[in-house]
């Protein structure tokens, strides 16, 4: 696909993924989630070169929800280390 063509399948102006790409412009929340969906890209692998895999995000929002759960995970991943 070209820039054109993402950034009207993204419903952003023909021109958006060119001005993100050369120009510098920054991309805002909503229109960034929209270009991913188009290339099948994560935005945490856009933005921070990682792909959050579901498990992994299943973890990440226990661990939010839950500060006992948050704790046991640290302890299993420190245990570990001294192994």
């Amino acid at each position: 696909m070209s820039k054109r063509q993402i950034s009207l399948a993204a419903k952003a102006g023909q021109g958006y993924v060119h001005s993100i790409l050369s120009e510098g412009k920054d991309p805002t929340v909503e229109k960034l989630m929209a270009v991913c969906d188009v290339i099948g890209a994560s935005p945490t692998f856009i933005l921070y070169g990682v792909d959050v895999r579901p498990e992994d995000a299943e973890i990440i929002s226990a661990m939010r929800q839950s500060p006992a759960t948050r704790s046991a995970v640290l302890a299993l991943l420190h245990h570990r280390e001294d192994s």
